[in-house]
């Protein structure tokens, strides 16, 4: 049976890829999907949890997150986003998202909490060296 992994689903693959293989790092399988990609893997594998981007292009995060609290409601969902519009966060934490996390560094320590508080993950590996050792983004992507 496929173990429970974390979802990642981001309109930035450069992004999702490098969370994913943070994530890796720790110990934990994190699958990295479109929106749409997201709505079909929702249906096919159990998920630890979903970290949901807010801002992407079509219905969006908030679509997503309506769709998630009505169809799977037991799994736990992290919103994401590097700049949070104002409302946003209000509505994200209204629709049910269990973590709201702006994307970067500060928060990461307090995203792999939540992953081992609130999800069926074991607990996370320490990372290589005390670093990521992956390639990291630049500008707000960066999670260094």
């Amino acid at each position: 049976m496929f173990p429970a992994a974390v979802l990642i689903v981001d309109d930035d693959p450069q992004w999702a890829a490098t969370l994913a293989d943070a994530l890796a790092q720790r110990g934990w399988q994190a699958i990295c999907a479109s929106e749409q990609e997201a709505l079909e893997l929702l249906d096919q594998l159990p998920w630890a949890a979903v970290l949901l981007d807010c801002h992407m292009p079509g219905p969006g995060g908030l679509e997503l997150l309506r769709w998630l609290r009505e169809h799977r409601p037991q799994v736990p969902v992290a919103m994401m986003s590097s700049h949070w519009e104002l409302g946003h966060e209000q509505e994200a934490q209204r629709l049910g998202a269990a973590l709201i996390w702006e994307k970067g560094p500060q928060g990461f320590s307090a995203l792999l909490t939540w992953l081992e508080q609130h999800t069926s993950l074991p607990p996370a590996l320490p990372a290589p060296s005390g670093e990521w050792s992956v390639p990291l983004l630049p500008d707000s992507h960066s999670l260094a």
